[in-house]
């Protein structure tokens, strides 16, 4: 079998996290071209990854890096069966900070026997949620509403409820890029204001219902203010 080199390398810019480098007829290694997470850990909780073109019955060791963290961390390993190809799942790495909303990772998949036989591979991870910045004041207050990890190219809602029922239904717009990402400016409150707790519903149906799938819930207090 070929001896093939694959290496990660940092990328010379903050947009391109990692560049892999791999001659034609090298083993290969794939995962979702994004892994979603919620609240710091992965949705599925684990990222699925297939390799082939490996030695077979060897250990295959597969590691991450970032441009924030170029040097290749360990993720997991695994064994090659007798056609060299392997599948497994590994809880995903985590973001470099904690407020980050999505980073591209670079996985690389080295051969145990033939440490020359290497496969990499690129794929984004982002956080699922809602957000808006700024994050808090006034209700007429202007603001970014986004919506991440929804399907891509798909309209996406927010659902504005107060006392039990809808108040508004608001049209982001449609998820774009492979972490289906989508936002839109407007009022941090984007109807008629009244004291007290109200629930938002993020989902790609134009009108609530609480058996949309998938579907986000956040809560929020307006107080009434004298001045």
């Amino acid at each position: 079998m070929q001896a093939v080199r694959c290496t990660l390398a940092a990328a010379s810019t903050a947009a391109a996290a990692i560049a892999v480098a791999a001659p034609a007829r090298a083993a290969t290694v794939t995962t979702l071209p994004c892994v979603p997470v919620i609240g710091g850990f992965s949705s599925n909780p684990t990222m699925p990854i297939t390799g082939a073109g490996f030695t077979p019955g060897s250990l295959v060791t597969l590691r991450y890096a970032s441009a924030a963290s170029p040097a290749p961390a360990f993720l997991t390993s695994v064994t090659a069966d007798v056609a060299g190809n392997f599948s497994t799942a590994a809880v995903p790495p985590l973001f470099n900070k904690f407020n980050t909303q999505l980073q591209t990772f670079g996985l690389a998949a080295t051969d145990g026997t033939n440490p020359a036989l290497t496969a990499g591979t690129t794929y984004q991870q982002v956080r699922v949620g809602y957000r808006t910045n700024p994050a808090s004041g006034k209700p007429t207050r202007m603001a970014t509403h986004t919506v991440r990890g929804f399907p891509a190219g798909k309209n996406t809602y927010l659902h504005f409820r107060f006392g039990g029922q809808t108040k508004r239904n608001v049209k982001l717009g449609k998820t774009t890029g492979v972490c289906g990402i989508v936002s839109k400016r407007m009022r941090l409150l984007p109807t008629r204001s009244r004291p007290g707790v109200w629930t938002v519903y993020a989902d790609q149906k134009a009108t609530y219902s609480r058996s949309t799938q998938p579907q986000l819930k956040y809560s929020f207090r307006i107080t009434r203010t004298f001045g």
